[in-house]
């Protein structure tokens, strides 16, 4: 199974943090894809824009079987915005898309 792993990336302490909960989660023996560790929209030398970030990472939360969503308070537009995705596609998927596999959503926190 397939995990997207929505987790702030906005301070080198998340963005390491993120790295250590993709771990974990590989560790227990589930394929991990974490936004931190995609060098294509996190190396700013590539100039990534708001687009290139949303591509990178909309394909991954599509295919992916379950959304860990981890909440820390903290400033976190992105990860709240993949939350709303989920649930929107969701939505639509079963309305329009009857046995469509979508994922399933677990949100952590402190």
């Amino acid at each position: 199974m397939k995990v997207y792993l929505a987790h702030s990336i906005s301070t080198t302490g998340e963005f390491v943090d993120s790295k250590r909960v993709a771990n974990n989660i590989r560790d227990i023996g589930y394929e991990v894809y974490v936004a931190s560790e995609n060098d294509s929209i996190n190396d700013k030398s590539n100039e990534p824009t708001p687009l290139d970030i949303y591509d990178g990472d909309i394909d991954e939360i599509i295919d992916a079987d379950i959304l860990v969503v981890n909440l820390s308070g903290g400033l976190q537009d992105g990860t709240i915005s993949e939350i709303g995705f989920v649930a929107g596609w969701n939505e639509m998927a079963n309305q329009m898309l009857p046995g469509y596999r979508t994922p399933k959503i677990i949100v952590t926190g402190k």
